[in-house]
């Protein structure tokens, strides 16, 4: 009986630091490698070079902090070429996975997904303006670079066939809005 009550006392003491632990399930999955293909803009790899947080974006209670992340492009596959810089408006990823956690100099595969207006995207966690691209989150198959998986898998992408136009830019930047850039400003 009193190895019960100690148990039971050692299971109430150690719930609160169980519940703190940071637990992030994924609501989605991600596609096959072809239906990612299909429904990126653009498929390439690339060094983080800028990640800021947009403060007029963020909503109260939200810890996946909406950003801006500027890309140079190392390799493109689809829709752009090596050289180019690449801006995705996206948030950083810590309770849902439709972002992911860029740090700058740090390279990374990428699926750009442009927002179509009128529609919504369910990987896009902030209503940024259409036009713009994001990453699909951990769902939409972007990577880090040195991820075991990442290998193989740009190995399956070589071999895909690609016969998508390159993708506009404005300044020499692709993915800032059609219209006007959003004004923002680091802090």
């Amino acid at each position: 009986m009193r190895l019960l009550a100690c148990l039971s006392l050692l299971l109430l003491i150690s719930l609160p630091a169980f519940a703190a632990q940071k637990r992030t399930q994924c609501s989605c999955m991600a596609d096959t490698l072809e239906k990612r293909w299909e429904k990126s803009g653009a498929v390439f790899t690339g060094t983080v070079t800028d990640a800021f947080e947009v403060k007029e974006w963020s909503q109260r209670g939200n810890a996946d902090l909406p950003l801006i992340v500027t890309v140079k492009v190392d390799q493109g596959y689809k829709g752009v070429e090596k050289g180019n810089t690449f801006k995705f408006y996206t948030n950083k990823h810590v309770n849902t996975c439709m972002g992911a956690d860029f740090e700058a100099g740090k390279s990374y595969l990428f699926f750009a997904y442009q927002r179509v207006p009128d529609i919504y995207e369910r990987w896009s966690l902030y209503d940024f303006p259409s036009g713009t691209y994001d990453v699909g989150g951990l769902c939409g198959g972007t990577r880090a670079s040195d991820d075991p998986a990442t290998a193989a898998e740009i190995a399956e992408i070589e071999k895909l066939p690609n016969d998508a136009k390159l993708l506009p830019d404005k300044d020499g930047v692709i993915g800032l809005p059609p219209e006007k850039p959003m004004a923002t400003t680091k802090e």
